[in-house]
């Protein structure tokens, strides 16, 4: 005789129905990500059928001249759909010290610029969101880059349309994992713009390249809260945007920079037997002739007592850094901040000559 009890025809029903609702669920999840990314996914197939970018679908730039292969050419989104700041809100330091860890905390990572002695903290996790902010410091007009995709960080004067400063924005199109600017001089005047790379400071497509047009880089600082805020009390804070709050919350770029692997093709890339990660922070800085590129996640932690690294090649070159931060900027002989370009290690190997970096 089998004593074993079963399962009654209730409790099996309600074990069913608990896993019904799991994959109810599951299935509500999936279907809001897909109609949240199904655009964009879309014209990624309508691309890739197309045998790549053509002028229907390059959100309407013109790429003549081009300086870079228009193959490797990819496309991210409509063209400012990453919506750009163009009238910062900004706060003092005791305003923003009252929102506390709402906002910011003693170890968040901020923009510092300083200019006609005007001081200017731009958080990276506001920057981030928007990519570009344009803004008026010390009466410069400047447009402050955060790129999570590269890791990209850098502060450029604004180019000018006749006498008039323009507003950068987003293209919308990559090259090598690196989102392209542009002139944002109305969908009437598109076919004038310019796209410009932040990596390499220079115009690669449309009228800017015909007039070899370069951007000039603005001294900026990668530099904690706290760090800043003790050296310019008096300075001003780039707020949260109110109609973007939700997304400040986030740091959607977490799992992007723990896979180490960069979201559209790249090439060249280091080669495997590269001990040095791909996501491995670098500091470029230009001078002159030569330029100066160090692996930071290599040289901060051997740097000397008072965290001061000097490239031998490079006299009269400092690098200053802080290890609880992890940051580091460079300054000149006469103690001046030096304009530098912030980016992953994969991406500064593509894009500036194959990364050849101090050090390595």
């Amino acid at each position: 005789m089998n004593n074993k009890s079963h399962p009654s025809a209730a409790s099996r029903t309600l074990r069913f129905g608990g896993i019904g609702w799991i994959l109810l669920l599951l299935g509500v999840m999936i279907v809001a990500v897909l109609a949240r990314h199904l655009p964009r996914l879309i014209r990624a197939i309508e691309l890739t059928e197309s045998g790549g970018p053509t002028e229907a679908n390059l959100n309407g730039f013109t790429l003549d001249p081009i300086l870079i292969d228009r193959e490797e050419l990819g496309w991210f989104s409509a063209a400012d759909e990453v919506h750009p700041i163009d009238t910062p809100q900004l706060i003092t330091v005791e305003e923003t010290l009252k929102l506390g860890h709402r906002f910011l905390v003693d170890t968040s990572i901020v923009i510092g610029v300083v200019i006609g002695g005007q001081a200017r903290a731009y958080p990276e996790r506001v920057v981030q969101v928007h990519e570009v902010v344009n803004d008026t410091v010390g009466g410069v007009a400047i447009a402050i880059v955060h790129q999570p995709l590269i890791g990209l960080s850098a502060v450029f004067r604004r180019p000018l349309d006749g006498s008039l400063p323009v507003l950068l924005g987003n293209s919308g199109l990559v090259v090598d994992s690196c989102p392209l600017l542009h002139d944002r001089l109305g969908a009437n005047r598109r076919s004038e713009e310019t796209l410009w790379s932040p990596l390499r400071a220079e115009a690669v497509a449309g009228v800017g390249v015909k007039e070899g047009k370069t951007l000039e880089l603005v001294p900026h600082r990668r530099i904690s809260w706290r760090n800043w805020r003790e050296e310019h009390p008096e300075g001003r804070v780039l707020a949260m945007e109110a109609s973007h709050k939700s997304l400040y919350r986030k740091e959607p770029f977490n799992t992007y920079r723990f896979r180490g692997a960069p979201r559209f093709p790249v090439s060249p890339l280091p080669d495997e037997t590269s001990s040095r990660a791909l996501f491995a922070r670098m500091l470029v800085v230009p001078l002159g002739d030569r330029t100066l590129r160090v692996c930071l996640d290599e040289v901060i932690p051997i740097a000397a007592t008072g965290g001061v690294w000097q490239p031998t090649d490079f006299p009269g070159i400092k690098l200053v850094t802080d290890a609880a931060s992890g940051t580091a900027y460079a300054s000149g002989p006469e103690g001046e901040l030096l304009p530098a370009i912030e980016a992953y290690w994969f991406a500064c190997f593509a894009h500036r000559d194959g990364g050849r970096a101090t050090g390595q």
